[in-house]
Protein backbone atom coordinates (compact mmCIF):
# COMPACT_ATOMS: atom_id res chain seq x y z
CA UNK A 1 0.00 0.00 0.00
CA UNK A 2 1.17 3.51 -0.57
CA UNK A 3 -0.10 6.98 0.14
CA UNK A 4 -2.84 7.74 -2.38
CA UNK A 5 -1.34 10.44 -4.53
CA UNK A 6 1.66 12.59 -3.81
CA UNK A 7 2.33 14.71 -0.77
CA UNK A 8 2.04 18.42 -1.51
CA UNK A 9 3.65 21.13 0.61
CA UNK A 10 1.70 24.20 1.71
CA UNK A 11 3.57 26.07 -1.05
CA UNK A 12 2.07 23.64 -3.58
CA UNK A 13 5.29 21.72 -4.26
CA UNK A 14 5.11 17.94 -4.70
CA UNK A 15 7.22 15.91 -2.28
CA UNK A 16 8.13 12.88 -4.38
CA UNK A 17 8.73 9.43 -2.83
CA UNK A 18 12.53 9.74 -2.84
CA UNK A 19 12.27 12.98 -0.87
CA UNK A 20 9.77 11.32 1.48
CA UNK A 21 12.41 8.66 2.05
CA UNK A 22 14.90 11.39 2.97
CA UNK A 23 12.46 12.41 5.74
CA UNK A 24 11.85 8.83 6.89
CA UNK A 25 15.54 7.86 6.78
CA UNK A 26 16.50 10.93 8.82
CA UNK A 27 14.06 9.86 11.52
CA UNK A 28 15.19 6.21 11.46
CA UNK A 29 18.90 7.10 11.46
CA UNK A 30 18.52 9.27 14.56
CA UNK A 31 17.63 6.07 16.42
CA UNK A 32 19.70 3.57 14.41
CA UNK A 33 23.13 4.71 13.22
CA UNK A 34 24.62 2.64 10.38
CA UNK A 35 21.19 1.31 9.37
CA UNK A 36 20.88 -0.05 5.84
CA UNK A 37 18.37 1.70 3.60
CA UNK A 38 17.33 0.36 0.18
CA UNK A 39 16.06 2.45 -2.70
CA UNK A 40 15.48 1.78 -6.38
CA UNK A 41 17.52 3.09 -9.30
CA UNK A 42 14.88 5.70 -10.15
CA UNK A 43 15.51 7.71 -6.97
CA UNK A 44 17.56 10.90 -7.22
CA UNK A 45 21.14 11.08 -5.94
CA UNK A 46 19.92 13.34 -3.13
CA UNK A 47 18.61 10.29 -1.24
CA UNK A 48 21.88 8.30 -0.92
CA UNK A 49 23.75 11.53 -0.15
CA UNK A 50 21.29 12.30 2.68
CA UNK A 51 21.58 8.74 4.02
CA UNK A 52 25.41 8.98 3.98
CA UNK A 53 25.30 12.35 5.72
CA UNK A 54 23.19 10.88 8.55
CA UNK A 55 25.59 7.91 8.94
CA UNK A 56 23.40 5.35 7.24
CA UNK A 57 24.24 2.80 4.57
CA UNK A 58 22.49 3.54 1.25
CA UNK A 59 21.94 0.51 -1.00
CA UNK A 60 20.61 0.92 -4.54
CA UNK A 61 18.57 -1.93 -5.98
CA UNK A 62 16.64 -2.69 -9.11
CA UNK A 63 13.01 -1.61 -9.22
CA UNK A 64 10.28 -3.90 -7.91
CA UNK A 65 8.60 -3.93 -4.53
CA UNK A 66 8.93 -7.70 -4.07
CA UNK A 67 12.63 -7.52 -4.92
CA UNK A 68 13.27 -4.64 -2.52
CA UNK A 69 11.37 -6.40 0.29
CA UNK A 70 13.40 -9.57 -0.23
CA UNK A 71 16.70 -7.65 -0.21
CA UNK A 72 15.63 -5.79 2.92
CA UNK A 73 14.96 -9.07 4.71
CA UNK A 74 18.30 -10.55 3.66
CA UNK A 75 20.25 -7.43 4.67
CA UNK A 76 18.12 -6.56 7.72
CA UNK A 77 17.52 -3.08 6.33
CA UNK A 78 15.26 -0.75 8.30
CA UNK A 79 13.79 1.17 5.36
CA UNK A 80 13.31 0.63 1.66
CA UNK A 81 11.35 2.22 -1.10
CA UNK A 82 10.91 3.05 -4.73
CA UNK A 83 9.74 5.97 -6.82
CA UNK A 84 6.35 4.32 -7.34
CA UNK A 85 5.60 5.28 -3.74
CA UNK A 86 6.01 1.84 -2.17
CA UNK A 87 7.88 2.51 1.05
CA UNK A 88 8.68 -0.32 3.45
CA UNK A 89 9.27 0.18 7.15
CA UNK A 90 11.25 -2.41 9.08
CA UNK A 91 12.31 -0.35 12.08
CA UNK A 92 9.31 -0.79 14.38
CA UNK A 93 7.26 -3.51 12.71
CA UNK A 94 8.69 -6.12 10.35
CA UNK A 95 8.25 -5.47 6.64
CA UNK A 96 5.35 -3.01 6.65
CA UNK A 97 4.36 -1.43 3.35
CA UNK A 98 1.70 0.72 4.90
CA UNK A 99 0.26 3.96 3.49
CA UNK A 100 -1.32 4.91 6.81
CA UNK A 101 1.98 4.55 8.66
CA UNK A 102 3.68 6.56 5.92
CA UNK A 103 1.10 9.31 6.33
CA UNK A 104 1.52 9.38 10.11
CA UNK A 105 5.30 9.64 9.83
CA UNK A 106 4.94 12.55 7.39
CA UNK A 107 2.48 14.30 9.74
CA UNK A 108 4.77 13.76 12.73
CA UNK A 109 7.75 15.11 10.82
CA UNK A 110 5.98 18.31 9.81
CA UNK A 111 4.38 18.71 13.23
CA UNK A 112 7.85 18.56 14.82
CA UNK A 113 9.17 21.16 12.36
CA UNK A 114 6.39 23.74 12.37
CA UNK A 115 3.55 22.64 14.63
CA UNK A 116 -0.09 22.39 13.62
CA UNK A 117 0.08 25.30 11.15
CA UNK A 118 1.71 22.96 8.57
CA UNK A 119 -1.04 20.37 8.66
Amino acid sequence: MRIGGEIVSKEGKIIFPDMQMVLFSTSILKRNKNAKIFFDVKCSKILPEAIDKKEGIPIMSKTGHSYIKECMQQEKALLGGEMSGHIFFNDRWPGFDDGYMQEQDVRNYFKSKCGRRCL
